[in-house]
C-alpha cells in the first residue's frame, strides 16, 4: 500500500505525527520468531523498539523517537508494525481459538496480536459469542487493546476497558525470551495497560460471552433556566440515565457546550422485543457519521470565510443532530458488535483526533459546567464541529494504570476533525483544567501531556509500573522518549 492510498506517511501515525525517521527501520513481523530476532539484534534493530497497531493514538506513545540528553542530537529506534502477524503458533494457519466452557456461561478466545478488534468482534458474533467490551475503533489490534487504555461506557457491573476481560498474554520479552503470562501471575497487571513497554505480546486470550442483544435510545436534555446547567439538575439526570430508580443503562453523552445541550445514549441488556436491527438504517447512518460524515461536515464548516455565519451553521448542525439521536436513532435489538465502527486508515476523511481525562463520578456535575464555560472561552479561536463525549465507566482495578482503578468515572472527550487550527492551545488549557481537577489522562489518548500532570494522575502506582517495568526491560530496550519523560522518577 502507498502513502497516497494509506493517508498517512509510512514514517508518520494516522494523524500525520512523525514516528520513525526517514531512514529508520519498519518492520512487519509475519510470526513470533521474526519478532525475537528483531528484539535480540540491536544492532540492525536500535532502540527504543516501539511495536505498533493500526497507528491510531494521539500521543507520541509510539514513537520510534529515544530518550536524549538536552544537548545531543535526536536518536531514532525501530517500529515494529504488528499488522502481519495474524495466525496462530502452531495451529496450522488458524487466527482465533475459541473454547467455551462446559456450562456454556462464558468461555475464552485466544488470537494474534495483529489482528484487528471488528474482525474477531465479527467472527465471535458469527459464532454467537461477543467481547464484553465493544469499543467503537474497529481497527484497533488486539495487541494494542490488551495492553493500552481503551473506552466504552460500562453496563452496570462491568468495566468498560477491553484489557478488563484479558486473562493471558504471550510476550516476547525485551531480550528475545518468550513467556506465557495469566491473570493472578505477578505484574499481570502491569503488563495490561503497559503500552509496549514490557516487550511485544505477539497472542492474547481473552473472555468471552454468548451473544446478548442489546437496545439503544437517546434522551436530550436543556438547561432548566433556559441559560445554563447547574450541577445540582445534570446530578439529578445523571441519576435517571444510570438507572438508579429502576432499569440500569450505559450512558454515552453527545455535549453540545456552545448551546448547552447535552442527549444521553442509553444503552440496555438484554433486548427482549422485536427483530434484530442490526442492518438498521438508522444505524447505519450513525456510524457513517463518526466514519467519514463528520469529516464531509466540518470540511465544509471550514470553508465558510465568516465565522459568525459559520457559528450559526454550527448551531443549525447541532440541532439537526440533537434531533436525530433523540427522536430518531432509538432502536429496540441491536447486536452490540454492530456499534463497532469499521474506520479504513487509507482514508483521510477517517482522521479525527481527540482527548480525554476521567474524573470521579461524584464530581462530575460540578467539572461539567465549567468545562462548557471553557469552550465557550476559545469558541472565537477553536470550535470543533463535531459534538464532545463523555462516557460513563465503571471501576476497574484490573490494570495497573487503569484511569477508574480508584472507583467508576465520566470522561470529557473533545474531539477535533483533522487538527485544525486552535486545537493545541485549547488542549494545553484543557489539561491543566483537568489535571486541576484530579483528572486521570490516557497516555496513548490524551495529547500534550506534562510531566507533571502525570505524576498527579498516577502518584500512587507509578513507582510499582517503574519496578515491574526495570524487572520485564532492565535496558531500557522499548523505552522511548514519551514515556521516559512522562513516568521515570
Amino acid at each position: 500500500m502507498n502513502e497516497a492510498t494509506r493517508g498517512y506517511g509510512r514514517y508518520e501515525s494516522w494523524f500525520r505525527d512523525r514516528i520513525q525517521s526517514d531512514t529508520g527501520p519498519i518492520e512487519t513481523p509475519q510470526n513470533e520468531d521474526d519478532v525475537a530476532r528483531i528484539l535480540t539484534d540491536p544492532v540492525r534493530f536500535p532502540s527504543p523498539v516501539r511495536p505498533v497497531g493500526s497507528r491510531h493514538s494521539m500521543t507520541p506513545c509510539m514513537s520510534a523517537a529515544a530518550p536524549r540528553a538536552a544537548s545531543s542530537p535526536q536518536r531514532w529506534g525501530t517500529i515494529v508494525d504488528m499488522t502481519g502477524l495474524t495466525r496462530l503458533r502452531g495451529s496450522g494457519g488458524d487466527s482465533l481459538r475459541l473454547i467455551p466452557d462446559a456450562d456454556g456461561k462464558r468461555g475464552t478466545v485466544t488470537v494474534p496480536a495483529g489482528r484487528t478488534f471488528i474482525s474477531v468482534a465479527r467472527e465471535l458474533g458469527a459464532q454467537g459469542w461477543v467481547f464484553r467490551v465493544n469499543t467503537e475503533l474497529g481497527p484497533l489490534t488486539v495487541g494494542a487493546a490488551a495492553c493500552g487504555a481503551t473506552k466504552d461506557s460500562s453496563f452496570p457491573g462491568e468495566s468498560g476497558q477491553v484489557c478488563h476481560d484479558v486473562i493471558g498474554m504471550r510476550v516476547v520479552k525485551p531480550n528475545g525470551e518468550r513467556a506465557d503470562f495469566k491473570e493472578g501471575d505477578r505484574d499481570f497487571n502491569a503488563l495490561r495497560c503497559s503500552y509496549g513497554l514490557f516487550g511485544i505480546v505477539t497472542e492474547v486470550t481473552f473472555r468471552v460471552f454468548p451473544l446478548e442483544y442489546i437496545s439503544l435510545r437517546h434522551e436530550k436534555i436543556k438547561p432548566e433556566d433556559g441559560k445554563k446547567f447547574t450541577s445540582h439538575e445534570l446530578r439529578k439526570h445523571i441519576g435517571q440515565w444510570l438507572g438508579r430508580d429502576g432499569n440500569e443503562n450505559a450512558v454515552f453523552l453527545y455535549m453540545f457546550p456552545y448551546r448547552d445541550r447535552i442527549v444521553a445514549e442509553l444503552r440496555a441488556k438484554p433486548a427482549t422485543e422485536g427483530e434484530p436491527d442490526d442492518n438498521s438504517l438508522r444505524l447505519q447512518i450513525r456510524n457513517h457519521f463518526w466514519d467519514e460524515g463528520a469529516h464531509d461536515w466540518e470540511e465544509f464548516a471550514r470553508s465558510v470565510p465568516l465565522s459568525g455565519l459559520k457559528h450559526k451553521l454550527q448551531d443549525l448542525f447541532d440541532k439537526t443532530l440533537e434531533q436525530y439521536f433523540a427522536r430518531v436513532l432509538r432502536l429496540a435489538r441491536i447486536n452490540p458488535v454492530a456499534q463497532i465502527v469499521d474506520f479504513d486508515p487509507t482514508d483521510p476523511k477517517h482522521r479525527f483526533t481527540f482527548s480525554m481525562w476521567a474524573f470521579p463520578e461524584d464530581e462530575f456535575p460540578e467539572i461539567l459546567p465549567r468545562y462548557f464555560e471553557l469552550c465557550e472561552k476559545h469558541e472565537a479561536t477553536y470550535r470543533s464541529g463535531l459534538p464532545h463525549a463523555s462516557y460513563h465507566i465503571g471501576q476497574d482495578t484490573s490494570s495497573l494504570l487503569s484511569y477508574s482503578r480508584k472507583g467508576p468515572v465520566w470522561t470529557l472527550d473533545p474531539i477535533c476533525p483533522d487538527n485544525v487550527e486552535g486545537w493545541q492551545p485549547f488542549l494545553s488549557e484543557f489539561n491543566e483544567f483537568c489535571s486541576s481537577r484530579g483528572g486521570m489522562p490516557l497516555l496513548n489518548q490524551t495529547p500534550y501531556l506534562r510531566r507533571e500532570q502525570v505524576q498527579r494522575a498516577f502518584a500512587d502506582c507509578l513507582s510499582d509500573f517503574e519496578a515491574a517495568r526495570r524487572r520485564f526491560d532492565p535496558d531500557g530496550r522499548m523505552l522511548n522518549a514519551y514515556f521516559g519523560e512522562l513516568l521515570r522518577a
